[in-house]
């Protein structure tokens, strides 16, 4: 019976991971930054491999490897982009590790280029924000808006921050750590066209003194309980529904199994 209810628990910890009812596990990019002759890899199947400027060095990460950028003339930019991508839903996750000291107010740890942008930056101090705080910040079709993040994560190892937009439920979401810090309304509908790490591409560099690790990009809003799973599966990207569905069914099996042999 222990066994049978255990089953049953993770069955339903499978289900709760389902992804949206398209079908598609919605993964655009996956750079783990943990192969140093292959910085820019993309992970995810989508051959969408990073090209740099400056040079970014390679430093221990929250799992492997990760990079350093330096805050000065470091960054990563997709030299192509997807088509047929925007705003109205779309999701980035990644860890990040900030020095307690030498970095700039503003600057930036990834931005989306949509007529506009969107990035997750460190803040320096203003009406809403203090120095050393995370936040969302976009001007993307829906006037400038801030989405401060938690208190200062300087010299405070790593953190995973994921932010998730869908205009479908009108709301923009910071997470931190896995926990729901800030959300907003959202109506940008404004097609994507490109994605950089380490400095905000469009917006006058805004280069970021960060070690950086893990960046997940994704084509729908992660629900809280994916978000979950990204903070205690730091290696990971959310699983495939294929991987799911096999993983039910080999529980269904282990579960009839054991039944037989009581």
């Amino acid at each position: 019976m222990r066994t049978r209810k255990l089953l049953v628990a993770i069955a339903a910890a499978a289900v709760m991971l389902a992804l949206p009812a398209s079908g598609r596990a919605g993964l655009i990019g996956y750079w783990r930054f943990d192969n140093a002759s292959q910085r820019g890899a993309d992970s995810s199947g989508n051959g969408l491999t990073g090209a740099f400027v400056g040079a970014p060095s390679y430093a221990a990460g929250k799992s492997g490897g990760a990079l350093s950028f330096d805050g000065g003339d470091d960054g990563m930019y997709l030299p192509s982009f997807p088509s047929g991508l925007t705003v109205r839903e779309v999701s980035v996750s990644c860890w990040v590790n900030v020095p307690s000291t030498g970095f700039g107010a503003w600057d930036d740890w990834w931005e989306l280029t949509a007529g506009g942008w969107i990035v997750a930056e460190i803040a320096g101090n203003n009406a809403i924000a203090t120095n050393g705080t995370p936040e969302i910040y976009t001007n993307t079709g829906v006037g400038f808006i801030e989405f401060p993040g938690p208190p200062d994560l300087r010299g405070a190892g790593w953190h995973l921050l994921t932010a998730t937009a869908s205009a479908s439920a009108n709301e923009l979401k910071l997470y931190v750590d896995g926990s729901l810090w800030h959300s907003g309304t959202w109506a940008g509908s404004a097609a994507l066209t490109g994605f950089s790490v380490g400095y905000g591409r469009t917006r006058n560099g805004r280069y970021i003194n960060s070690v950086i690790d893990e960046v997940q990009l994704y084509d729908y809003a992660l629900p809280a309980e994916q978000v979950h799973y990204l903070l205690e599966n730091p290696s990971k990207a959310i699983p495939e529904p294929a991987s799911i569905a096999l993983l039910a069914a080999g529980l269904a099996a282990l579960a009839r199994r054991r039944r037989r042999s009581a």
